[in-house]
């Protein structure tokens, strides 16, 4: 059963609209946004795919975080999660079969890429 959280999704619309985001996206927020909820509100919420961020057809917002090199709004996703939600955040595809970590890189947002590798290797 889902559990997803209308605020933390009405958040991440407003956050991920932009096709070219101008600034960067409200940390404190986003991070007040997420505390309260469950860890399974948070994993149900963030694994949504939102259809009208990048080029894309739709990216859980990981994946639209890496392609903007937004690494503490990385950081804070997978530090809200345990390692298996994790996990699997980080291995979603978008539409064209890229992870996060395939994103970040083909957009050269080195500090990201390092943060998602780093996590990568502490979850094995």
């Amino acid at each position: 059963m889902s559990t997803w959280s209308p605020t933390l999704n009405t958040f991440l619309e407003d956050m991920m609209k932009e096709k070219y985001p101008a600034e960067d996206p409200d940390v404190e927020t986003f991070r007040k946004v997420l505390t309260p909820l469950s860890d399974q509100q948070r994993f149900d919420t963030l694994q949504l795919f939102y259809p009208y961020c990048g080029y894309s057809p739709g990216w859980i917002p990981l994946q639209w975080a890496a392609r903007w090199g937004h690494t503490e709004i990385v950081k804070i996703i997978l530090d809200s999660l345990t390692a298996d939600h994790q996990r699997h955040l980080m291995s979603v595809q978008d539409f064209d079969g890229r992870t996060a970590i395939q994103i970040a890189e083909n957009y050269r947002h080195r500090d990201t890429v390092r943060v998602l590798r780093d996590r990568a290797e502490n979850l094995i």
